[in-house]
């Protein structure tokens, strides 16, 4: 009886967006032979499409379903196998002999994890250079203590209450192609349900 500590283990993964079915099919090889029952990659993209694009992956276990926004991973043994994103994230980190997961696309789920785990993320189809949003703590502090003309410290003062708490709540903050800082950005439709999120070092290019 003893402690034991799992040995790291390199893998090979893609994320399926929906979109990118042909790089999905290079990637896994033969899953599925689409070639045996369809007369062209067209007719196929049309079924997996019309079937809520799942993927079809053989493994050891059956035929598993990959949707679109899950990661497909080739294990040690050239076997191949669906992944959530929230189970890749916590799983798995990018290796520096591979592809770095921030130069991949992502959605804006995983573009939330990435903040909440303190990084910075950013769209590439952003116009302005060096834009990227962040996720600010919550914090606590005495309004007497505020910075002066801060809206809460004020707010504070007007409740005959200057030395009490004020309570600043998790937000996110968006650094500007002027160089500005917006506080309170929010997402409207297009960042939403776009797939081109990527992580950025904060002072580097994006």
């Amino acid at each position: 009886m003893g402690r034991f500590t799992k040995k790291p283990v390199e893998i090979e993964a893609i994320q399926y967006n929906g979109d990118n079915l042909a790089d999905v099919l290079e990637f896994t090889g033969k899953h599925p032979t689409w070639s045996e029952h369809f007369k062209s990659f067209d007719d196929y993209a049309a079924h997996v499409a019309s079937d809520g694009h799942k993927f079809k992956i053989i493994t050891l276990e059956g035929t598993l379903d990959a949707t679109p926004g899950d990661w497909i991973i080739r294990g040690v043994q050239g076997e191949h196998y669906p992944c959530k994103p929230d189970i890749f994230e916590k799983t798995y980190q990018a290796s520096d002999a591979g592809v770095r997961l921030s130069d991949r696309g992502f959605d804006f789920g995983l573009a939330l994890c990435a903040m909440k785990n303190g990084a910075a993320v950013a769209r590439k189809g952003w116009n302005g250079k060096g834009m990227w949003i962040a996720l600010t703590p919550g914090s606590a502090f005495e309004a007497r203590h505020a910075k002066c003309g801060h809206a809460a410290a004020k707010r504070a003062v007007e409740v005959d209450d200057p030395h009490g708490e004020i309570e600043l709540l998790p937000h996110i903050d968006m650094r500007a192609a002027d160089g500005s800082m917006v506080v309170g950005w929010l997402a409207n439709q297009t960042d939403m349900l776009a797939e081109d999120w990527h992580v950025v070092e904060v002072g580097g290019a994006v």
